[in-house]
């Protein structure tokens, strides 16, 4: 039997999202087509369609491996053991922001926010915000050992801070908003943990 046969279906799935990415990435979205993906992937048409049911499909599964990115770039900070906790609230900002830093970035996020890939959309939120929320609460923890935030209840306060990010991520669509977007939204999370070392406007 061909050895590309026996491929299990998660495999052959991270091929086609992988193929896909790269396209994105070297053409742009709307230049790539789900016969340049497959070709690229060396797989029938057909196979795409086990797999996806539309381009719009396999480009949300693009952004949940950026989604997925940007979770490992968060952990990776906050790993480190020489970081404040303000430090890395900051990487967490930039990690958000990341994720729109690319044209192809940004013409994938429209895509994802657009009405019709709203269960799309839902699902990964929901996976993303109970794995956020760990951390964050770890990191004011620190903050509060570090003499930095206020806080009576970090696991409550967390939940709150990532209710925001929920409400910055459904109010700020376009692209082109979420960089000054998340700058406010970390200024005011500074502001609420009273952080001393945050710098007047």
């Amino acid at each position: 039997m061909n050895a590309r046969l026996r491929k299990d279906p998660e495999h052959r799935r991270a091929e086609l999202v992988a193929a896909a990415a790269s396209l994105f990435a070297e053409r742009g979205v709307s230049d790539t087509a789900v016969s340049d993906i497959v070709r690229a992937a060396g797989v029938a048409q057909g196979t795409f369609y086990l797999y996806f049911d539309s381009k719009d499909a396999v480009i949300c599964a693009v952004v949940e491996a950026l989604i997925e990115r940007m979770v490992a770039h968060i952990e990776e900070a906050l790993d480190d053991p020489d970081r404040r906790a303000v430090e890395k609230l900051e990487a967490m900002a930039a990690a958000l922001i990341e994720i729109n830093d690319e044209p192809f970035e940004i013409e994938m996020m429209t895509i994802f926010h657009r009405p019709d890939n709203l269960p799309i959309h839902d699902r990964a939120m929901r996976s993303l915000i109970p794995r956020l929320m760990p951390h964050l609460a770890s990191i004011i923890r620190q903050g509060i050992d570090e003499g930095d935030f206020v806080s009576e209840d970090p696991e409550t306060t967390a939940w709150f801070i990532l209710g925001a990010l929920q409400g910055l991520e459904a109010g700020f669509t376009d692209p082109a908003e979420v960089e000054q977007a998340v700058g406010r939204l970390k200024t005011f999370v500074l502001r609420g943990l009273g952080c001393a070392l945050l710098a007047p406007e």
